[in-house]
């Protein structure tokens, strides 16, 4: 790829900018889970476009249009698909009909309006018509097992090779990106470098299997402590009392703090 990496005093620059313009937006986006996606987006793994599902109010597209612009020439596009509709049945204390306006408003003051290419639907009325090579998949959208999955199935085969694919809410009471993360992610042996961020999970794909003994041992790891989250939140159901404690108590056992610059360039190098 013929771009420069930035250093991580460029990096941590573009972070303080990027945060307190975030400071002034609604959203369920979390500074940690904010500050990775501005890693992922302005140090490539791959070429090719940035690809999100779930925008609501533009909190995340605008930290993404934003780094994009340090990938140089590996980043060919930014697309924001959502509806904008609510209530949803894991998205519901939207007060008003629609949050297009909204979004359209923040996009607008952060100055990226031009950069992002907006549909206005749901994920799969966008697939039939998708050709684009995806270097950055955030699936932000419909957090039931069904809707992650489709998601998933609809646009990994886009996926460029080295490409980064994340899910929202991986660590949450939501059963959906957590189980197909567990299954079509860690188990699949065409995903290696992985981690969470917050609630987000992450790993990069890779068209040949891996067979690196370190990275397998990883996902092994991950994936046993995966399943016990997932056997408590796997009927759908809002979780209380003890199972909710357990819950908790598990998920502090995945390390899921900031990543550092250059653990991120030792991981897409």
């Amino acid at each position: 790829m013929s771009h420069k990496i930035i250093s991580e005093q460029d990096f941590d620059q573009l972070w303080e900018q990027t945060s307190k313009t975030l400071q002034t937006m609604a959203g369920h986006l979390t500074d940690t889970e904010a500050r990775f996606l501005t890693m992922a987006a302005a140090i490539p793994a791959s070429r090719g476009v940035i690809l999100e599902i779930g925008s609501f109010k533009g909190r995340s597209t605008i930290a993404l249009a934003k780094a994009a612009e340090k990938a140089g020439s590996a980043h060919t596009g930014l697309w924001a698909v959502d509806p904008f509709t609510s209530p949803t049945e894991t998205c519901p204390d939207l007060e008003v009909p629609s949050s297009y306006p909204e979004f359209c408003d923040n996009l607008k003051r952060a100055g990226v309006t031009d950069q992002v290419e907006v549909f206005q639907g749901f994920s799969y009325d966008l697939a039939p018509t998708w050709k684009e090579k995806i270097r950055f998949l955030w699936i932000d959208g419909d957090h039931t097992y069904k809707g992650a999955k489709t998601d998933f199935d609809l646009f990994s085969p886009f996926l460029e090779d080295g490409a980064i694919i994340a899910f929202h809410d991986t660590l949450h009471s939501h059963d959906g990106p957590c189980r197909v993360f567990a299954n079509d992610i860690l188990l699949s042996p065409n995903f290696g470098e992985c981690g969470f961020s917050g609630s987000i999970a992450w790993a990069r794909y890779h068209k040949q299997p891996v067979t690196d003994e370190t990275l397998l041992a990883k996902k092994r790891s991950l994936y046993k402590k995966l399943c016990k989250l997932v056997a408590i939140t796997c009927l759908g159901q809002e979780i209380s009392g003890l199972p909710k404690l357990q819950y908790r108590v598990l998920r502090l056992l995945i390390p899921h703090g900031n990543i550092k610059h250059q653990d991120w360039i030792k991981a897409v190098a």
